[in-house]
């Protein structure tokens, strides 16, 4: 009587933690789905993240150039009124 009482006692035991395995298992699981998001929501912020630089790279080029046009723009205004101020005195 006392073997079967340990016996069951022990299969009772290890039914207690198989269940609480599969439990932690499962658990695990979601995190892992929820890491699994996280990474695919990373890849996509990068992703609009290089564009942007890319794109912010773009216009940094552009101004550069309208600058140096409005530059040379003036200049030129510049040495074309200092042209007609010596001519007319």
């Amino acid at each position: 009587m006392e073997n079967q009482e340990r016996h069951k006692a022990l299969k009772d035991l290890q039914r207690d933690v198989f269940l609480s395995i599969a439990v932690l298992v499962e658990r695990q699981s979601e995190q892992m789905d929820d890491i699994e998001l996280n990474v695919a929501g990373a890849g996509a912020y990068t992703n609009g993240g290089t564009n942007a630089l890319f794109d912010a790279k773009q216009m940094k080029k552009r101004r550069g150039r309208w600058v140096c046009w409005i530059g040379l723009g003036l200049w030129h205004c510049l040495c074309c009124w200092n042209v007609f101020k010596n001519l007319s005195a």
